[in-house]
């Protein structure tokens, strides 16, 4: 368990070259009753200008997702804030502490030829396959 009742987290704390579309996630170890998203996940820049953006929470995997509204910015510190604001787990006697964590995003030329890399792979995968006439994985 990273902090109290926070089961996984991504990105980790403290991880570098993020990807500048990622999705941020906490899961908690334990079912919540209620969850108010919005009130709960606040992304932040240095600063502590915040990321706009979407927060859900999926009860079945005990998930709550933050969604930037657009690409994050590249070479920029992020920090994560879960307050106890909005969340209700199902114990009573149970109380869910805040947790902190920040991580750091590619730089956009990396994140640009990792695009271009997967976009050269996949074309060169489906050519091979569509050429291939005989199933042996060559032309």
């Amino acid at each position: 368990m990273l902090s109290n009742h926070i089961e996984t987290q991504s990105p980790d704390d403290r991880e570098g070259d993020v990807d500048l579309e990622t999705t941020i996630s906490v899961t908690f170890d334990r079912t919540v009753r209620s969850v108010r998203p919005g009130e709960c996940i606040v992304v932040s820049q240095a600063g502590g200008v915040p990321v706009v953006g979407a927060a859900a929470y999926d009860a079945p995997s005990r998930t709550l997702t933050f969604t930037p509204a657009m690409p994050l910015q590249p070479r920029t510190t992020y920090t994560v804030r879960i307050s106890t604001a909005g969340v209700d787990l199902q114990s009573e006697f149970t109380a869910i502490m805040p947790h902190q964590y920040q991580f750091t995003t590619a730089d956009e030329e990396l994140t640009t030829l990792q695009a271009r890399l997967v976009r050269a792979s996949l074309s060169l995968c489906c050519r091979c396959r569509c050429e291939d006439r005989d199933g042996d994985g060559f032309d």
